[in-house]
């Protein structure tokens, strides 16, 4: 639901992002499926749901811009009309924003925007300009201008917030038992995990990975194929009765597309996560995918030890990833999306690890975040098949290019 912004060119298609499976899949593959909930006007299709992932990288130490880098990135005025709370933050995270409000109120986009006048004011969207000026103003003037509380600190789910705790009994809240021992520094954990889906050398030694499955959102399944290129390319294609929806991205910049629309550039935002998809199928520098990493603690998933990463990047919430003690294996990464009203979780569980080639790969992965979620189980994969680069460049439109998302 946006609030008092009428784009002022074509709005399109918002997608998003995770790690090997990308939430760009996710979204993709909904507005083909029908999954999703959409408020459609003369300005084209707004999703409900946008899963936005957080940026991954950021800018090396010799000064070097990465791919996806967001800089000069316009701001939410400069894209969208009759911007007034929201001025001076970037494009991008203007619809992430409306789908952490959506979150947060458990309503979807109609609460605000009604059909067919999507850009008139109502009562509704007035109200909740002056909820986000009191959130504004609360954290700016009650705790020092960081962001300690949010739409969803009161509303919890609901269009009005409760004010009174739960009837009947409270259940106490006990934390999961500690893990037994310390996490390991940062290049012991990454050693264990390089050794544990086949070594170092073995892994430089793949260059390329095709992958056939399926994706399920629910009840509704469909086939996807995944490829992948050494050292940071990556498409996925998913075949629904709709059509195709493809998310891809060429090492440098990400688009999507499909058979029934044509190639979108991701905006900055998504080139990020798409990029760290990219660069986690062939795991031999997670480092260059972030400024640093370092240890943060010792934690247990269903009962397991696991060592969990920070990978910090400048100016983004950083990245949590999850080493298991026993195995070395990656089986959880949680990344943010920042918003001007709070930051939406993206969870990606890695399970099912099969040696291929003489290196495991997870043969399943799961998205999960507010709303919604997905799954893609693998049945085949091939390693060190020819794939010619050009499958991931994104199709050049009548002028030439791709047309541009986000700006």
């Amino acid at each position: 639901m946006l609030i008092g912004c009428e784009p002022s060119q074509k709005v399109p298609v918002l997608s998003v992002f995770p790690s090997t499976a990308s939430s760009l899949d996710l979204l993709d593959c909904a507005f083909y499926l029908g999954k999703l909930k959409m408020q459609t006007s003369k300005f084209g299709p707004i999703l409900v749901l946008f899963l936005l992932g957080s940026a991954l990288f950021s800018q090396t130490d010799s000064g070097t811009k990465p791919p996806g880098d967001s800089s000069g990135e316009k701001m939410a005025e400069d894209v969208y009309k009759d911007i007034k709370v929201f001025k001076g933050f970037p494009a991008g995270q203007i619809m992430p924003a409306m789908q952490f409000m959506n979150d947060a109120l458990g309503v979807g986009c109609n609460h605000c925007h009604l059909k067919d006048t999507y850009e008139a004011n109502n009562a509704n969207k007035e109200l909740a300009r002056t909820m986000i000026r009191m959130q504004f103003d609360l954290n700016k003037t009650v705790f020092g201008g960081g962001r300690a509380i949010t739409c969803y600190s009161c509303h919890r789910n609901e269009i009005e917030p409760p004010t009174l705790p739960p009837v009947g009994e409270i259940k106490q809240r006990t934390p999961e038992e500690a893990p037994a021992t310390a996490v390991l520094p940062v290049d012991a954990v990454l050693q264990k995990y390089l050794e544990a889906i086949g070594g170092a050398a073995v892994v430089s030694r793949i260059s390329s990975r095709v992958e056939k499955g399926t994706i399920s959102f629910g009840e509704t399944h469909s086939p996807i194929d995944v490829y992948c290129k050494a050292p940071n390319k990556r498409m996925s294609d998913v075949h629904s009765a709709e059509g195709d929806s493809i998310t891809a991205y060429d090492g440098r910049a990400g688009w999507l597309g499909g058979s029934k629309r044509a190639a979108q550039l991701m905006s900055p935002e998504e080139n990020y996560a798409a990029g760290l998809d990219a660069q986690f199928a062939f795991p031999t520098n997670i480092k260059q995918a972030f400024l640093r990493l370092r240890p943060w603690r010792a934690e247990k998933i269903a009962g397991r030890d696991v060592n969990v990463l920070l990978g910090i990047t400048t100016g983004r919430p950083d990245t949590k990833l999850y080493f298991d003690k026993e195995t070395g294996l990656l089986t959880r990464m949680i990344r943010y999306a920042e918003t001007p009203l709070g930051r939406i979780i993206t969870q990606i569980d890695y399970s099912d690890y099969r040696e291929q080639g003489g290196m495991k790969v997870p043969f399943r992965w799961s998205l999960a975040r507010p709303g919604a979620e997905f799954t893609v189980q693998i049945d085949q994969v091939q390693q060190n098949v020819p794939i010619d680069d050009a499958k991931f460049a994104a199709p050049m439109t009548t002028a030439g290019n791709p047309e541009q998302r986000g700006h």
